[in-house]
């Protein structure tokens, strides 16, 4: 095949150098001028693959000039694209490609690559071979939308790669993306039920994933399935975004080597991975939110939930410490920040457990705290109305800790039918109620102020179901 060169002329007014887009037998290449401020697109037009930027292009050989600022070249005759854009704040638009683009160096400029159309309908099913990206120096930023795929979509996002998973479909068939120095990444999936798995993010990148519209399911761990794997390789910030739907988010450090010291917001989760992991939805995650320890010996502090989903928490193996309150002690703070239902599971392993609601001044509060082996209810949430169900699966909790109000103005009534565990009870400054019904295990009671009432056994006088030592502390 001849060789041969387009040159890019500036427009009138500025000093870019030329660009030219050459050929290597099958291989074109475009390369911006030393000084070019580009605003390129490359699509496919029928049996065409059109460049179009904001110079004026003339071309030549198997190329041909559509309008001042457009050139198309023969799809038969192209095997592979290289773009390099060299400085200036440029912009390169993938529409639509079958043929790979080996290499799109975006150069030394604050530069904004976007993959799929920008104008209805807004979907990847285009992109059908792969896109290598490197953002270069600068601050560059990756925009993927697959906005109006009805579809659902199946995408994989690991570090530096998008769609490279098994059963992948967020592209046409053939497609990918992988980048490098790129400091921002924005994913956008479309309005079906779609599957995201990310095993990874890259260090210096931050990430963004926007679910859209649909019943949303995320994935997050270093095999993608959010129930085992680990959060090690998450090295650059992460936020998911459900949107609207009722959505689910995994999250599995399970086979980490070694504990996390954890703490768990409505929004947010730090410390099972490197980096935070950022967490909202303009639906709900009413779907699931379980979130997986490491097996090893794990702490977490979980300061709230959010609301419209049980936000389901299991620690694995190891012999683990969880405190509960808004401040992530579990001996101060609230409960009001447990806006959707909380499951512990501590797992195996002899474990600890701390819950505080210490700071709750609203009149009337936790006047009908119910606590079972299984669930503590009427103390969390805004109106006490958030449960807090507890297990030890294949373990124990050695010791629960469970913390009243501190303020003389709330009057308390507990009302403990039994013990799920040793437990110790403090209940703070205000007239409190205290009803055990039953203990099968060691408990303290501490009073606290107040002119308090204490009553053993059950409404009808018996104390058979007490059968473990109690401590009173007034």
């Amino acid at each position: 095949m001849p060789a041969f060169a387009l040159a890019l002329v500036a427009t009138a007014g500025s000093a870019d150098a030329a660009s030219t887009l050459s050929t290597s037998g099958a291989v074109v290449t475009y390369t911006a001028g030393a000084t070019d401020v580009n605003d390129l697109t490359i699509e496919v037009d029928g049996t065409d693959v059109l460049f179009t930027d904001a110079h004026t292009i003339n071309g030549t050989g198997f190329c041909t000039k559509d309008s001042p600022t457009v050139a198309r070249c023969a799809e038969s005759s192209v095997a592979s694209i290289n773009v390099f854009l060299l400085d200036g704040a440029d912009t390169l638009s993938v529409l639509s490609i079958n043929d790979p683009i080996g290499s799109a160096d975006m150069g030394s400029g604050d530069d904004t690559i976007i993959l799929g159309p920008s104008a209805n309908p807004i979907t990847l099913d285009g992109i059908r071979a792969s896109v290598s990206l490197d953002g270069g120096g600068g601050a560059d930023t990756l925009i993927v939308k697959d906005t109006q795929d009805t579809s659902g979509d199946i995408v994989t996002v690991s570090l530096g790669s998008i769609n490279t998973g098994t059963g992948d479909n967020f592209f046409g068939p053939g497609g990918s993306a992988t980048f490098v120095q790129t400091e921002t990444v924005s994913i956008t999936t479309g309005t079906g039920n779609s599957l995201i798995r990310v095993r990874s993010s890259a260090s210096g990148t931050s990430t963004t994933i926007d679910a859209g519209a649909g019943d949303d399911l995320f994935q997050i761990s270093s095999d993608g399935t959010g129930q085992t794997g680990d959060l090690d390789g998450f090295l650059g910030p992460l936020t998911l975004l459900g949107g609207s739907g009722e959505n689910g988010l995994l999250i599995s450090d399970a086979d980490a080597p070694v504990g996390n010291i954890a703490t768990i917001g409505p929004t947010s989760i730090s410390g099972l991975a490197p980096i935070p992991i950022l967490y909202s939805a303009s639906g709900t995650f009413s779907q699931a939110l379980l979130i997986r320890g490491s097996g090893q010996l794990d702490t977490f502090a979980i300061s709230g939930t959010i609301a419209g989903a049980e936000t389901d928490i299991r620690t694995l193996g190891g012999n683990d410490s969880v405190v509960v309150s808004s401040d992530g002690t579990g001996s101060t703070g609230g409960l009001s920040t447990l806006a959707g239902r909380l499951v512990l599971d501590l797992g195996p392993g002899v474990n600890f457990l701390a819950i505080s609601d210490a700071d709750d001044a609203v009149p009337g509060a936790n006047a009908s705290v119910s606590i079972t082996t299984t669930t503590i209810s009427g103390l969390a949430g805004p109106s006490d109305l958030t449960s807090i169900a507890l297990a030890a699966t294949g373990g124990s909790i050695a010791a629960l800790t469970v913390v009243g109000s501190t303020n003389p103005g709330v009057a308390e009534a507990f009302t403990v039918t039994d013990l799920p565990s040793p437990s110790t009870f403090l209940m703070g400054a205000g007239n409190d109620t205290f009803v055990l019904e039953g203990a099968s295990y060691p408990s303290t009671i501490q009073t606290g102020d107040g002119n308090d009432t204490l009553r053993l056994g059950s409404a009808g006088g018996g104390l058979g179901a007490i059968v473990s030592a109690i401590t009173l502390d007034a």
